[in-house]
């Protein structure tokens, strides 16, 4: 019995711990996807300015 209760509290913090960096993966994404998205804002109107 004290074994399982081992097991599920490491299995319980693995969890957690996956789920932390997830969330952490999940941020960047969401950051990378926004400055993907300026980039190319930036690019149209460098593209369609006269040059100089």
């Amino acid at each position: 019995m004290v074994e399982i209760l081992k097991e599920i509290k490491s299995l319980s913090s693995d969890t957690l711990e996956i789920l932390e960096k997830t969330i952490h993966l999940e941020k960047k994404e969401q950051k990378f996807n926004f400055n993907c998205k300026r980039l190319q804002e930036h690019y149209t109107k460098m593209k369609s300015a006269p040059p100089f």
